[in-house]
């Protein structure tokens, strides 16, 4: 079995990765807007994030995971079709994938990606069909039930297992 000590460092590691990754949906949403200053923008300031503040780094693999899917997002959103573009289901695809990624990673993230999801039903009426809202809802629905499944089988209970301890801890004490 590996160290204690080793799989901390293999965490780190995994943490620096995710967040080097990050600078693949960056450069999209650069090279969507057409401008190389809006890139060098974007990638000093994720460089200072991860540079002046190393809590992000310590603070676990969520804070990397989740930075990775919201750039993702931002990128997605950033290379959208213009509306003159005929409609496709695929950035409608990539996008529900995201949304329930941003879920998985943070549950308390639903209601941004509840939000987005909502926000860009509504910017898009003329692309958006009854088959693409339904496609989405199956998505976000098996995405749900994935997760909820996971929950139930980690802690048998539909929370997560950091919930639930969190909602006990009114009651814990040390006795001394």
């Amino acid at each position: 079995a590996p160290s204690p000590n080793a799989l901390l460092y293999a965490g780190l590691a995994l943490c620096a990765c995710l967040n080097a990754i990050c600078y693949l949906p960056i450069y999209r949403i650069g090279r969507a807007a057409g401008r190389a200053l809006v890139r060098a923008v974007l990638a000093a300031a994720w460089f200072n994030i991860n540079l002046t503040h190393m809590n992000w780094y310590l603070s676990g693999m969520e804070n990397s995971l989740h930075s990775l899917v919201l750039w993702s997002l931002a990128a997605c959103l950033a290379a959208w079709p213009s509306p003159d573009e005929p409609g496709r289901a695929r950035p409608w695809t990539w996008f529900s994938v995201l949304l329930v990624l941003n879920v998985w990673c943070r549950l308390d993230a639903a209601v941004l990606s509840g939000i987005l999801y909502l926000t860009m039903l509504w910017k898009e009426p003329a692309r958006t069909s009854f088959k693409t809202i339904r496609t989405t809802s199956v998505m976000a629905a098996c995405g749900a039930a994935v997760m909820l499944a996971g929950f139930y089988a980690m802690g048998r209970y539909p929370l997560p297992i950091s919930g639930v301890i969190k909602a006990d801890s009114h009651v814990w004490r040390f006795d001394l």
